[in-house]
């Protein structure tokens, strides 16, 4: 049986055209990207956590302190005048896989306010999916190069592209 579906996956996402189920896991993998977003903005630690990628989580120490850091930082930057005033995603830009073990890229624009001024900044999540797409964690492209994420995930794809990193831009 898992040979079977391990053919549908491959036969599923290794087709250049996009089928029905592939745009299903794309939605998926997007919807919980946009999660994270609503938890960053809302200054929702617990949630942004639980979506962040365990092994990401393990290399912060623990659930528990990922959390109190995140929650410190937030603090820190409230108390400078700074904050996300919004985090916009885009449709996923690529995904590749092999069997349940998928990788995609879904690209955002974070808005912050500095003060009395305010930023842009270009980034995108790195999504992990080991059931198919099914669910999605969350790896921070901003915080990742392809290596660190090479060691992190053995499997991750070559042909997938991560995009350059981008420095905020002032914005009016």
């Amino acid at each position: 049986m898992r040979c079977v579906s391990r053919l549908a996956l491959l036969l599923l996402f290794g087709c250049s055209g996009a089928s029905p189920e592939r745009e299903e896991v794309l939605r998926t993998m997007k919807a919980k990207a946009e999660e994270v977003g609503r938890a960053i903005v809302a200054g929702d630690q617990k949630t942004v956590v639980d979506l962040t990628h365990p092994k990401v989580v393990q290399m912060m120490g623990s659930r528990d302190g990922m959390i109190i850091l995140l929650e410190r930082t937030a603090r820190e930057m409230k108390s400078r005048g700074t904050f996300i005033r919004s985090v916009e995603f885009e449709d996923p830009v690529d995904m590749q896989g092999w069997g349940d073990e998928l990788f995609g890229v879904v690209p955002f624009t974070l808005e912050m306010a500095l003060g009395d001024r305010r930023a842009m900044q270009k980034s995108y999540l790195i999504g992990v999916s080991s059931d198919g797409g099914k669910t999605w964690t969350f790896v921070d492209g901003a915080q990742a190069d392809r290596a660190m994420v090479q060691r992190l995930f053995p499997n991750f794809p070559d042909k997938l592209r991560l995009p350059e990193r981008q420095e905020p831009v002032e914005i009016n």
